[in-house]
Formats: structure tokens, sequence, C-alpha cells
């Protein structure tokens, strides 16, 4: 057997050397790879965003105007004619707007406006009872400063009435589309619209009462014959002021005839 100066077969000392090799690289490349592998597993945590649910101190929209339109602060008001009582809100935050003229950018805005729920208040032309061409009352709620004075309507309720010898709906509808025929072929409309088209008529129950409501123009009215008299109820103004509708949908729902 060959041997070297050490004593050692010259196989056996490759082999040894061999060993001795291995181990030498794998210390000094282990630690290279665990660090890299760290470094990996870090810029992966990086690139991961946690996503929490939102969480939120303000209340849901419906909770929120479920919240602002209770009316148990509203105060019922009394008209002197159409025997009915308007519910009408407080001259108070969120339904008033203190005039500030700093704050008021146009006469279409809210802020700094000075509005609020006036009653009894508002020079209505009812569209009903304009079509039927009948001698009516009009009591209304509007929406307005002191000052209004620009022909601009933010929001507005009516009640109108007029003494009538209908006797229910069916006769009411008839006398509709004879003159709502006379009108659309008039040459001469004044003031009202090209023409008017009865877009839907549904009997409902409101006020603890048969109601018609009748959408015209894309309008919804509300219609109840009652003791002689035939009654129209009705909201308008700017669409826009979502709030302003809320509220004038409430006062509607709100009223109470005698």
């Amino acid at each position: 057997m060959t041997k070297n100066l050490y004593g050692f077969s010259i196989p056996l000392l490759i082999i040894i050397l061999a060993v001795v090799s291995t181990v030498i690289i794998f210390f000094e490349i282990s630690p290279k790879v665990l660090t890299n592998t760290i470094v990996n597993k870090d810029e992966k945590a990086k690139n991961i965003e946690i996503v929490e649910p939102a969480k939120s101190t303000e209340p849901s929209k419906s909770k929120e105007i479920n919240e602002i339109l209770s009316t148990a602060d509203w105060t019922y008001k009394k008209a002197d004619s159409c025997d009915v009582e308007f519910k009408i809100p407080p001259k108070e935050v969120p339904f008033y707007h203190p005039y500030n003229k700093d704050k008021l950018s146009d006469v279409t805005a809210l802020e700094g406006s000075g509005r609020y729920w006036d009653f009894p208040r508002g020079n209505i032309w009812p569209t009903v009872l304009g079509i039927l061409n009948t001698d009516f009352t009009v009591i209304a709620t509007s929406y307005a400063s002191p000052e209004e004075a620009s022909g601009y309507s933010a929001g507005y309720v009516f009640v109108a009435c007029a003494p009538s010898k209908l006797q229910n709906f069916t006769d009411l509808l008839k006398d509709l589309d004879v003159k709502i025929s006379e009108y659309n072929n008039k040459e001469y409309k004044g003031m009202g619209p090209d023409k008017y088209i009865i877009n839907e008529s549904t009997e409902i129950e409101m006020w603890d009462k048969s109601v018609l409501k009748l959408v015209i123009n894309d309008r919804a009215y509300y219609v109840f014959i009652s003791k002689g008299k035939i009654y129209e109820i009705a909201k308008g103004g700017d669409a826009s002021h979502t709030f302003v509708s809320e509220t004038a949908d409430t006062i509607i729902k709100e009223l109470k005839f005698n």
C-alpha cells in the first residue's frame, strides 16, 4: 500500500481532504443561504398588505336620516283653510341654516341661506285643481328665508282644496281626461306646460283615507274627496337638495285632516 510522509495511504488522504473541504464549504456558504432566506421572507412580508374592515364613527345613511327625521320635536300648526294641520320642523339645525352672507355662494345654496320651514307661506298653483279649473284655496309651507325674493324655491309642501260634487275617483278621472284634452289642444298655454300627461293613477291608503295618487308629467299628486270637497297634496322645489325633499315627504306623511 502506498503511503505518504505522514503515514497515511494516498487514497485515505484524498478522502480526508475531500471531507474537510466539504465541511469548510458548508460553513462558508450556509450563513449566506440563511441570510438570503430571511431577507426574502422580509421582502415578501413588506409586499403583503393587511386590509382590516373600515371603521367609521359616522352613522349609516339610513340610520342618520331616520334619526334626523324624527318628528318628536315638530309642532302641529293648524291652517285657516282646508281643514288641515301641518307638522312643522323646528327652526333649528339641521332644518335651519342661519343666515351668513360670507357662506352663501349663490341663490341655490343652503348653507348661510337663512332658510327654514316657514308656515304658512307659499303662493302655489295646484296642478290637478288648476286643470279642473275650480275655485280653489291653497295653504303651504315653504323652505325659505324671510328675505327670499328671487323666485327660486328650495322646497315646499301644499294642500289645496275646493268645493266639489264629485263622488268617486272614476268621475274625477273622466273630468281630468276631458280637461286635459281641452288644454292640450289649446294654442295659447300661458305659463303652463306644452301638454299634460297622466303617467300613473293608483288608489292608495294615506291619512286613513282612500287617496288617488296621480303622476302627471312625472310629478306625484295625492287627491281625495271628502265632505263635499276635493283635496290635492304635493311637494315641489329643487329636487337636488335630498334632505329638503325627504323632509317634505315627512311633512306630507304627517298631515292631519280634521
